[in-house]
C-alpha cells in the first residue's frame, strides 16, 4: 500500500546514507533532525518510528562490525534530535496553517493531539486508550492466519532453546547479556511508542504495528550477537 509506505521509503535511502554517516559522527545529529522533519512533513501517523529505529539500528550494526560501541548516550541524542525535528516540524505546520488560512491550525493540532495520548478522551473511542489493549492490537495484526502465529511461535521457541543451551555450556555469561544492551533499548521504542499513543495505535493497527519492524530486527540481531562465540563479541 502507498498510502501505508511513505515511511518505509524515507527510512530505507537514509539507510543508504548510513555508511557515509559512519565515518561521520559529527553529523548524526542533524541527520537525524532532518529524518525527523521529513518523517513529519510526508507521514507523520503510519510508522514514524522506523525512520529512525531502522537507520540507528544499521548504524550500531556498522560500528559494531568494526569492534566500535555505540552508547546509550549517542543513542539518546539522535533520538531527540529526530524528535526534536519531528515535533518541530509539526509546531510549524500548525503555525503556517493558521497564520495563511482561516483555520486554527495550533488549537486544532494541539486538541487532536491531546486526544491522541489520552489527556483528554475523544467520545466513542474510550475503549483504545487502555496500553495492553494497544499492545494486543499489535500482536493480532502481525499474524495474517493461524499458521503464521504457529511459525512465528516456533521459531521463538527454537531461539530461546539455543539460548538455553548456550548457557549450559557455559558458553555465554550473565556479563555478556548486558554487551549490546543498546539494542534492546532500541527495540523497546516501539512497544513505547504503541503504549504512550495507545488510542490511535488501537483504533489503527492494521497500518500502526508496522513500527514493530524496528522491535524484531534489534530483538533479533542483539540475539544473534549473543549467539556468536565469545572472541567474536
Amino acid at each position: 500500500s502507498l498510502q501505508f509506505s511513505c515511511c518505509f521509503f524515507l527510512a530505507f535511502p537514509a539507510m543508504l546514507l548510513v555508511p557515509r554517516l559512519q565515518k561521520r559522527a559529527e553529523w548524526e545529529g542533524i541527520f537525524f533532525l532532518v529524518l525527523g522533519i521529513a518523517t513529519m512533513y510526508f507521514d507523520f501517523y503510519t510508522t514514524p518510528i522506523i525512520t529512525f529505529g531502522f537507520p540507528m539500528i544499521y548504524l550500531y550494526a556498522m560500528n559494531a562490525a568494526e569492534g566500535k560501541t555505540v552508547s546509550l548516550k549517542r543513542i539518546g541524542a539522535n533520538a531527540l534530535s529526530w524528535a526534536a525535528g519531528y515535533g518541530g516540524m509539526w509546531l510549524a505546520k500548525l503555525l503556517l496553517t493558521s497564520l495563511l488560512t482561516g483555520a486554527d491550525g495550533i488549537g486544532t493540532g494541539m486538541e487532536s493531539f491531546m486526544g491522541r495520548i489520552g489527556i483528554t478522551k475523544t467520545p466513542g473511542l474510550e475503549s483504545y486508550y487502555n496500553p495492553i489493549v494497544a499492545l494486543y492490537t499489535v500482536a493480532k495484526s502481525l499474524f495474517s492466519d493461524e499458521r503464521g502465529k504457529r511459525i512465528l511461535m516456533v521459531a521463538c521457541v527454537v531461539v530461546f532453546i539455543l539460548l538455553a543451551i548456550r548457557f549450559l555450556r557455559c558458553r555465554c555469561s550473565f556479563r555478556q547479556l548486558f554487551c549490546h544492551k543498546e539494542l534492546l533499548v532500541i527495540a523497546a521504542l516501539p512497544i513505547i511508542w504503541f503504549m504512550v499513543a495507545a488510542q490511535p495505535t488501537g483504533n489503527h493497527h492494521w497500518f500502526q504495528y508496522r513500527g514493530i519492524a524496528v522491535t524484531f530486527w534489534a530483538g533479533f540481531l542483539y540475539l544473534q550477537y549473543l549467539l556468536q562465540k565469545k572472541e567474536t563479541i
